[in-house]
Protein backbone atom coordinates (compact mmCIF):
# COMPACT_ATOMS: atom_id res chain seq x y z
CA UNK A 1 0.00 0.00 0.00
CA UNK A 2 1.11 3.12 -1.14
CA UNK A 3 0.50 6.53 0.89
CA UNK A 4 1.44 10.07 -0.38
CA UNK A 5 2.46 12.74 1.32
CA UNK A 6 0.23 15.94 0.93
CA UNK A 7 2.17 18.50 2.17
CA UNK A 8 3.31 21.37 -0.48
CA UNK A 9 5.67 24.05 -0.81
CA UNK A 10 4.68 27.20 -1.73
CA UNK A 11 5.75 30.68 -3.42
CA UNK A 12 2.84 33.42 -4.16
CA UNK A 13 2.54 35.30 -7.47
CA UNK A 14 -0.34 37.42 -8.84
CA UNK A 15 -1.61 37.65 -12.22
CA UNK A 16 -3.32 40.83 -13.84
CA UNK A 17 -5.52 41.72 -16.56
CA UNK A 18 -4.28 44.94 -18.27
CA UNK A 19 -6.87 44.61 -21.32
CA UNK A 20 -9.62 44.76 -18.41
CA UNK A 21 -8.56 48.16 -17.38
CA UNK A 22 -8.08 49.30 -20.63
CA UNK A 23 -12.23 48.58 -21.57
CA UNK A 24 -13.34 49.76 -18.31
CA UNK A 25 -11.15 53.01 -18.56
CA UNK A 26 -12.57 53.58 -22.30
CA UNK A 27 -15.97 52.88 -20.84
CA UNK A 28 -15.71 55.30 -18.15
CA UNK A 29 -14.35 57.97 -20.48
CA UNK A 30 -17.57 57.34 -22.65
CA UNK A 31 -19.79 57.83 -20.01
CA UNK A 32 -18.13 61.04 -18.61
CA UNK A 33 -18.12 62.35 -22.51
CA UNK A 34 -21.84 61.57 -22.74
CA UNK A 35 -23.47 62.53 -19.50
CA UNK A 36 -20.86 66.15 -19.09
CA UNK A 37 -21.78 67.20 -22.17
CA UNK A 38 -25.75 68.86 -21.71
CA UNK A 39 -24.26 69.94 -17.82
CA UNK A 40 -21.50 71.93 -19.84
CA UNK A 41 -23.82 73.48 -22.53
CA UNK A 42 -25.96 74.91 -20.00
CA UNK A 43 -23.13 76.40 -18.16
CA UNK A 44 -21.83 78.03 -21.08
CA UNK A 45 -24.99 80.06 -21.52
CA UNK A 46 -24.67 81.15 -17.86
CA UNK A 47 -23.47 84.49 -16.79
CA UNK A 48 -19.85 83.16 -14.76
CA UNK A 49 -20.82 86.19 -12.50
CA UNK A 50 -24.30 84.62 -11.74
CA UNK A 51 -22.98 81.19 -11.77
CA UNK A 52 -20.39 81.69 -9.24
CA UNK A 53 -22.72 83.70 -6.95
CA UNK A 54 -26.17 82.56 -7.28
CA UNK A 55 -27.40 79.76 -5.27
CA UNK A 56 -30.97 77.93 -5.96
CA UNK A 57 -33.73 79.13 -3.86
CA UNK A 58 -32.44 82.50 -2.76
CA UNK A 59 -31.61 85.56 -3.64
CA UNK A 60 -28.69 86.04 -1.80
CA UNK A 61 -25.56 86.66 -3.75
CA UNK A 62 -21.99 85.45 -2.15
CA UNK A 63 -18.68 86.65 -2.39
CA UNK A 64 -15.59 83.88 -2.37
CA UNK A 65 -11.95 84.24 -2.19
CA UNK A 66 -12.06 80.34 -4.20
CA UNK A 67 -15.01 81.21 -6.30
CA UNK A 68 -14.37 77.77 -8.44
CA UNK A 69 -14.74 76.00 -5.37
CA UNK A 70 -17.69 77.70 -3.67
CA UNK A 71 -19.16 77.13 -6.70
CA UNK A 72 -18.79 73.15 -6.94
CA UNK A 73 -19.47 72.78 -3.32
CA UNK A 74 -22.58 74.91 -3.66
CA UNK A 75 -23.92 73.09 -6.65
CA UNK A 76 -23.26 69.88 -5.43
CA UNK A 77 -24.51 69.89 -1.90
CA UNK A 78 -27.94 72.24 -2.80
CA UNK A 79 -30.41 69.53 -3.35
CA UNK A 80 -29.43 67.58 -0.38
CA UNK A 81 -30.87 64.27 -0.85
CA UNK A 82 -29.84 64.07 -4.10
CA UNK A 83 -26.18 64.15 -2.74
CA UNK A 84 -26.63 61.61 -0.48
CA UNK A 85 -28.54 58.87 -3.25
CA UNK A 86 -25.58 59.79 -5.33
CA UNK A 87 -23.08 59.39 -3.06
CA UNK A 88 -24.19 56.62 -1.05
CA UNK A 89 -25.43 54.87 -5.28
CA UNK A 90 -21.04 55.51 -5.76
CA UNK A 91 -20.17 54.06 -2.52
CA UNK A 92 -22.53 51.04 -2.65
CA UNK A 93 -21.54 50.36 -6.11
CA UNK A 94 -17.51 50.83 -5.77
CA UNK A 95 -17.37 48.57 -2.16
CA UNK A 96 -19.41 45.62 -3.89
CA UNK A 97 -16.97 45.69 -7.20
CA UNK A 98 -14.26 45.55 -5.02
CA UNK A 99 -15.38 42.68 -2.95
CA UNK A 100 -16.29 40.83 -6.12
CA UNK A 101 -13.15 41.39 -8.11
CA UNK A 102 -11.68 40.16 -4.91
CA UNK A 103 -13.03 36.69 -5.01
CA UNK A 104 -12.34 36.59 -8.52
CA UNK A 105 -8.95 37.62 -8.15
CA UNK A 106 -8.55 34.95 -5.56
CA UNK A 107 -10.02 32.13 -7.68
CA UNK A 108 -7.90 32.87 -10.11
CA UNK A 109 -6.08 29.21 -11.50
CA UNK A 110 -2.91 30.45 -11.86
CA UNK A 111 -2.67 32.22 -8.70
CA UNK A 112 -3.50 29.36 -7.13
CA UNK A 113 -1.17 26.89 -8.31
CA UNK A 114 1.57 29.47 -8.13
CA UNK A 115 0.83 29.88 -4.02
CA UNK A 116 0.70 25.75 -3.69
CA UNK A 117 3.52 24.39 -6.12
CA UNK A 118 7.02 25.51 -5.95
CA UNK A 119 7.81 23.53 -9.26
CA UNK A 120 6.25 23.53 -12.47
CA UNK A 121 6.24 19.73 -12.63
CA UNK A 122 7.01 16.58 -10.71
CA UNK A 123 8.23 13.15 -11.85
CA UNK A 124 8.02 10.64 -9.27
CA UNK A 125 9.67 7.20 -8.68
CA UNK A 126 6.28 4.67 -8.54
CA UNK A 127 8.24 1.71 -7.56
CA UNK A 128 8.83 3.06 -4.75
CA UNK A 129 7.64 1.44 -1.49
CA UNK A 130 7.56 -2.06 -2.87
CA UNK A 131 9.72 -2.84 -5.85
CA UNK A 132 12.44 0.11 -5.42
CA UNK A 133 14.33 0.18 -8.94
CA UNK A 134 16.29 2.88 -11.15
CA UNK A 135 13.07 4.55 -12.68
CA UNK A 136 14.57 8.10 -12.65
CA UNK A 137 18.53 7.99 -12.92
CA UNK A 138 21.17 10.84 -12.92
CA UNK A 139 21.31 11.34 -16.67
CA UNK A 140 17.80 11.67 -16.61
CA UNK A 141 18.29 14.65 -13.91
CA UNK A 142 21.33 15.95 -16.29
CA UNK A 143 19.45 15.88 -19.27
CA UNK A 144 16.53 18.02 -17.54
CA UNK A 145 19.80 20.90 -16.04
CA UNK A 146 20.88 21.56 -20.01
CA UNK A 147 17.02 21.84 -21.05
CA UNK A 148 16.59 25.97 -22.78
CA UNK A 149 13.85 27.41 -20.32
CA UNK A 150 14.33 25.22 -17.01
CA UNK A 151 15.58 27.45 -14.26
CA UNK A 152 16.31 25.04 -11.71
CA UNK A 153 15.78 21.11 -11.27
CA UNK A 154 15.81 19.52 -7.28
CA UNK A 155 16.35 15.80 -6.88
CA UNK A 156 15.04 14.09 -4.04
CA UNK A 157 16.73 10.94 -2.78
CA UNK A 158 14.87 8.70 0.00
CA UNK A 159 15.57 4.89 1.96
CA UNK A 160 13.45 3.24 4.76
CA UNK A 161 15.56 3.31 7.78
CA UNK A 162 14.94 1.39 11.45
CA UNK A 163 14.08 3.87 14.16
CA UNK A 164 14.45 2.31 17.42
CA UNK A 165 12.59 3.54 20.62
CA UNK A 166 13.76 6.36 22.25
CA UNK A 167 12.03 8.06 25.13
CA UNK A 168 13.91 11.43 24.77
CA UNK A 169 13.14 12.13 21.26
CA UNK A 170 10.16 11.53 19.67
CA UNK A 171 8.01 9.41 22.85
CA UNK A 172 5.88 12.28 24.16
CA UNK A 173 4.65 12.58 20.37
CA UNK A 174 3.96 8.91 20.15
CA UNK A 175 2.12 8.86 22.85
CA UNK A 176 0.28 12.55 22.06
CA UNK A 177 -0.68 10.77 18.73
CA UNK A 178 -2.44 7.64 20.06
CA UNK A 179 -4.37 9.72 21.74
CA UNK A 180 -5.24 12.06 18.96
CA UNK A 181 -8.21 11.19 16.43
CA UNK A 182 -5.09 9.44 13.96
CA UNK A 183 -4.64 6.86 16.59
CA UNK A 184 -3.45 3.74 14.52
CA UNK A 185 -3.97 1.30 17.86
CA UNK A 186 -3.36 0.07 21.36
CA UNK A 187 -0.70 2.39 22.85
CA UNK A 188 0.55 0.30 25.25
CA UNK A 189 0.47 -3.24 23.07
CA UNK A 190 2.31 -1.24 20.25
CA UNK A 191 4.70 0.77 21.88
CA UNK A 192 5.89 -2.13 23.51
CA UNK A 193 6.22 -4.29 21.01
CA UNK A 194 8.39 -1.53 19.34
CA UNK A 195 10.66 -1.42 22.10
CA UNK A 196 10.69 -5.12 21.58
CA UNK A 197 12.03 -4.56 17.62
CA UNK A 198 8.61 -6.45 17.18
CA UNK A 199 7.02 -4.23 15.12
CA UNK A 200 5.82 -6.84 12.50
CA UNK A 201 3.22 -4.22 10.29
CA UNK A 202 6.14 -1.31 10.10
CA UNK A 203 3.66 1.63 12.30
CA UNK A 204 7.00 2.57 12.89
CA UNK A 205 9.04 2.68 9.75
CA UNK A 206 10.93 5.77 9.24
CA UNK A 207 12.55 7.08 5.90
CA UNK A 208 15.86 9.09 5.52
CA UNK A 209 15.21 11.44 2.84
CA UNK A 210 18.48 13.23 0.53
CA UNK A 211 18.20 17.24 -1.03
CA UNK A 212 20.02 19.61 -2.49
CA UNK A 213 20.68 22.77 -1.16
CA UNK A 214 18.07 24.45 -4.00
CA UNK A 215 15.50 22.13 -2.11
CA UNK A 216 16.73 22.71 1.24
CA UNK A 217 16.50 27.06 0.21
CA UNK A 218 12.59 25.81 -0.51
CA UNK A 219 11.98 24.01 2.53
CA UNK A 220 13.37 27.08 5.17
CA UNK A 221 11.73 29.87 2.94
CA UNK A 222 8.96 30.09 5.21
CA UNK A 223 10.01 28.74 8.26
CA UNK A 224 12.35 30.65 11.10
CA UNK A 225 14.73 27.55 10.97
CA UNK A 226 18.49 28.44 10.17
CA UNK A 227 20.47 26.02 10.10
CA UNK A 228 24.79 25.84 8.76
CA UNK A 229 25.16 24.57 5.79
CA UNK A 230 28.28 22.81 6.29
CA UNK A 231 27.20 20.72 9.07
CA UNK A 232 24.18 19.76 7.38
CA UNK A 233 26.42 18.75 4.11
CA UNK A 234 28.58 16.68 6.81
CA UNK A 235 25.94 15.36 8.03
CA UNK A 236 26.21 16.25 11.30
CA UNK A 237 23.06 17.99 11.49
CA UNK A 238 19.88 17.16 10.22
CA UNK A 239 16.03 18.29 9.88
CA UNK A 240 12.65 16.53 10.19
CA UNK A 241 9.46 16.87 8.58
CA UNK A 242 6.12 18.19 9.99
CA UNK A 243 3.76 15.10 10.86
CA UNK A 244 0.96 15.31 12.26
CA UNK A 245 1.00 15.81 16.14
CA UNK A 246 4.94 16.55 16.12
CA UNK A 247 5.84 19.81 18.12
CA UNK A 248 9.54 21.63 17.83
CA UNK A 249 10.28 20.48 21.28
CA UNK A 250 9.95 17.10 21.06
CA UNK A 251 12.34 16.70 18.48
CA UNK A 252 14.31 19.93 17.27
CA UNK A 253 17.77 20.06 19.40
CA UNK A 254 18.06 16.34 20.12
CA UNK A 255 20.29 13.58 18.98
CA UNK A 256 18.37 10.68 17.27
CA UNK A 257 19.85 7.17 16.57
CA UNK A 258 19.43 5.33 13.35
CA UNK A 259 20.36 2.64 11.11
CA UNK A 260 19.94 1.48 7.34
CA UNK A 261 18.19 -1.22 6.78
CA UNK A 262 21.07 -3.65 4.88
CA UNK A 263 22.93 -2.26 7.53
CA UNK A 264 23.21 -2.78 11.88
CA UNK A 265 25.16 0.10 12.06
CA UNK A 266 23.55 2.42 14.62
CA UNK A 267 24.63 6.27 13.70
CA UNK A 268 23.45 9.13 15.16
CA UNK A 269 22.19 12.41 13.95
CA UNK A 270 21.29 15.71 15.69
CA UNK A 271 17.82 17.30 14.68
CA UNK A 272 18.15 21.25 14.42
CA UNK A 273 14.49 22.11 12.97
CA UNK A 274 10.87 21.36 11.28
CA UNK A 275 10.18 21.68 7.74
CA UNK A 276 7.47 20.08 5.24
CA UNK A 277 8.11 17.05 3.90
CA UNK A 278 9.57 17.28 0.47
CA UNK A 279 9.18 13.64 -0.19
CA UNK A 280 6.24 11.76 -2.14
CA UNK A 281 5.26 8.97 -0.11
CA UNK A 282 4.91 8.71 3.58
CA UNK A 283 6.47 5.87 5.57
CA UNK A 284 5.12 5.13 9.40
CA UNK A 285 4.31 6.73 12.46
CA UNK A 286 8.16 8.04 12.95
CA UNK A 287 9.07 11.49 11.31
CA UNK A 288 11.24 11.58 8.84
CA UNK A 289 14.85 12.22 8.52
CA UNK A 290 15.91 14.79 5.82
CA UNK A 291 19.57 14.99 5.40
CA UNK A 292 22.07 16.65 2.76
CA UNK A 293 22.23 14.78 -0.62
CA UNK A 294 25.89 15.05 -0.14
CA UNK A 295 25.93 12.68 2.91
CA UNK A 296 22.84 10.52 1.55
CA UNK A 297 24.81 9.19 -1.41
CA UNK A 298 28.07 8.53 1.34
CA UNK A 299 26.07 6.55 3.49
CA UNK A 300 23.95 4.81 0.92
CA UNK A 301 25.39 2.26 -0.99
CA UNK A 302 22.83 2.36 -3.70
CA UNK A 303 20.90 5.90 -3.67
CA UNK A 304 17.45 5.36 -5.36
CA UNK A 305 16.27 9.25 -6.63
CA UNK A 306 12.25 9.11 -5.42
CA UNK A 307 11.34 12.35 -7.27
CA UNK A 308 12.56 15.25 -9.59
CA UNK A 309 10.81 18.77 -9.47
CA UNK A 310 11.87 21.13 -12.29
CA UNK A 311 11.01 24.88 -12.28
CA UNK A 312 10.54 26.96 -15.17
CA UNK A 313 12.28 30.28 -16.12
CA UNK A 314 8.34 31.01 -17.16
CA UNK A 315 5.86 29.11 -15.10
CA UNK A 316 2.96 27.58 -17.56
CA UNK A 317 6.00 27.43 -20.62
CA UNK A 318 4.16 25.06 -23.07
CA UNK A 319 7.30 24.36 -25.01
CA UNK A 320 9.43 23.70 -22.15
CA UNK A 321 7.01 21.42 -20.78
CA UNK A 322 6.84 19.10 -24.01
CA UNK A 323 10.28 19.21 -23.81
CA UNK A 324 10.74 18.16 -19.94
CA UNK A 325 8.02 15.29 -20.80
CA UNK A 326 10.27 13.76 -23.88
CA UNK A 327 13.34 12.94 -21.43
CA UNK A 328 10.38 10.47 -19.53
CA UNK A 329 8.35 9.33 -22.56
CA UNK A 330 9.51 6.14 -22.79
CA UNK A 331 10.04 5.82 -18.86
CA UNK A 332 7.91 3.00 -16.76
CA UNK A 333 6.77 3.60 -13.53
CA UNK A 334 7.16 7.05 -13.55
CA UNK A 335 4.23 9.57 -12.93
CA UNK A 336 3.70 13.17 -13.49
CA UNK A 337 2.30 16.01 -11.53
CA UNK A 338 2.19 19.22 -13.72
CA UNK A 339 0.85 22.61 -13.02
CA UNK A 340 0.12 23.32 -16.45
CA UNK A 341 -2.02 20.17 -16.67
CA UNK A 342 -3.54 21.41 -13.16
CA UNK A 343 -4.43 24.57 -14.74
CA UNK A 344 -6.09 23.56 -17.50
CA UNK A 345 -8.77 21.10 -14.97
CA UNK A 346 -9.26 24.31 -13.01
CA UNK A 347 -9.65 26.75 -15.94
CA UNK A 348 -13.22 25.34 -16.85
CA UNK A 349 -14.15 26.55 -12.81
CA UNK A 350 -11.88 29.40 -13.05
CA UNK A 351 -14.39 30.79 -16.29
CA UNK A 352 -17.36 30.03 -14.52
CA UNK A 353 -16.73 31.75 -11.31
CA UNK A 354 -15.51 34.65 -13.09
CA UNK A 355 -18.54 34.76 -15.29
CA UNK A 356 -21.08 34.57 -11.91
CA UNK A 357 -18.86 37.82 -10.65
CA UNK A 358 -19.72 39.66 -13.58
CA UNK A 359 -23.14 38.53 -13.42
CA UNK A 360 -23.84 39.40 -9.88
CA UNK A 361 -21.82 42.35 -9.86
CA UNK A 362 -24.13 43.08 -13.19
CA UNK A 363 -27.19 42.82 -11.12
CA UNK A 364 -26.66 44.81 -7.61
CA UNK A 365 -25.45 47.55 -9.81
CA UNK A 366 -28.78 47.55 -11.79
CA UNK A 367 -30.02 47.52 -8.42
CA UNK A 368 -27.70 50.30 -6.69
CA UNK A 369 -28.35 52.63 -10.00
CA UNK A 370 -31.40 51.80 -11.29
CA UNK A 371 -33.86 52.09 -8.51
CA UNK A 372 -32.28 55.80 -7.97
CA UNK A 373 -32.33 56.48 -11.39
CA UNK A 374 -36.08 55.32 -11.78
CA UNK A 375 -37.22 57.37 -9.22
CA UNK A 376 -35.54 60.46 -10.83
CA UNK A 377 -37.72 59.77 -14.49
CA UNK A 378 -40.71 58.41 -12.34
CA UNK A 379 -40.83 61.56 -10.61
CA UNK A 380 -39.88 63.76 -13.57
CA UNK A 381 -42.90 62.06 -15.34
CA UNK A 382 -45.32 61.67 -13.04
CA UNK A 383 -48.18 63.88 -14.53
CA UNK A 384 -51.08 61.86 -12.52
CA UNK A 385 -49.42 62.11 -9.16
CA UNK A 386 -48.76 58.05 -8.48
CA UNK A 387 -47.08 56.26 -5.81
CA UNK A 388 -44.01 54.98 -7.09
CA UNK A 389 -43.41 51.16 -6.85
CA UNK A 390 -40.57 48.58 -8.36
CA UNK A 391 -42.33 45.31 -10.42
CA UNK A 392 -40.51 43.03 -8.17
CA UNK A 393 -41.31 39.98 -9.77
CA UNK A 394 -40.46 40.77 -12.82
CA UNK A 395 -37.33 42.00 -11.75
CA UNK A 396 -37.13 38.82 -9.84
CA UNK A 397 -37.42 36.66 -12.94
CA UNK A 398 -34.81 38.85 -15.03
CA UNK A 399 -32.38 38.79 -12.53
CA UNK A 400 -32.79 34.80 -11.80
CA UNK A 401 -32.93 34.64 -15.73
CA UNK A 402 -29.46 36.31 -16.01
CA UNK A 403 -28.14 33.94 -12.86
CA UNK A 404 -29.47 30.37 -15.42
CA UNK A 405 -27.55 31.47 -18.01
CA UNK A 406 -24.63 32.21 -16.45
CA UNK A 407 -24.97 28.73 -15.16
CA UNK A 408 -26.07 26.90 -18.16
CA UNK A 409 -23.98 28.31 -21.23
CA UNK A 410 -20.37 27.69 -20.24
CA UNK A 411 -21.79 23.75 -19.50
CA UNK A 412 -23.34 24.12 -22.76
CA UNK A 413 -20.10 25.92 -24.61
CA UNK A 414 -17.82 23.24 -22.86
CA UNK A 415 -19.36 20.46 -23.75
CA UNK A 416 -19.94 21.72 -27.97
CA UNK A 417 -16.12 22.37 -27.95
CA UNK A 418 -15.20 19.12 -26.05
CA UNK A 419 -16.46 16.24 -27.45
CA UNK A 420 -13.49 13.97 -27.24
CA UNK A 421 -13.78 10.85 -24.90
CA UNK A 422 -11.74 10.51 -21.94
CA UNK A 423 -9.43 8.39 -23.47
CA UNK A 424 -8.81 10.18 -26.28
CA UNK A 425 -7.77 13.44 -23.73
CA UNK A 426 -5.60 11.25 -22.24
CA UNK A 427 -3.64 9.90 -25.10
CA UNK A 428 -3.36 13.71 -26.17
CA UNK A 429 -2.18 14.92 -23.09
CA UNK A 430 0.84 12.01 -23.06
CA UNK A 431 1.52 13.39 -26.92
Amino acid sequence: MQMQNPDLASTASFSYYPVLFLVATIFTGITICISSRKPAQIAGDCSPIEAIRFIEGSKKYHKSENALQSMATRNMFRDKTKAVLVISSFVVSITIFLIVNSVIHENDSKSILNQIYSYDIEFVNETIPEDVSHTITGDDVRKLIKLDGVKNVRTVYSTYIDVPYQENVFGAFYKELYQSRYSPGDYEKDISMYKKGEDQYGFFDSKMIGIDDTELEILLKNTDEKIKLEKFHTGQIALTGEFLTLHAEEAVGKEVSFSLRDSKKTKNIKIVGIVPDPSYFASGYTPVIIVSDEYFKRIVADPIIELVRVEYDTAFDITTEKAVKNIFADSKNVSVNSKLNRYHDMLGNEKQIRILGYAFVSIILSLVIGIPGSWFVFQSMNTYQMKYSIPIISNLILFAGITVICFIVPVIIFRFLNKGSIMEKLRDDLD
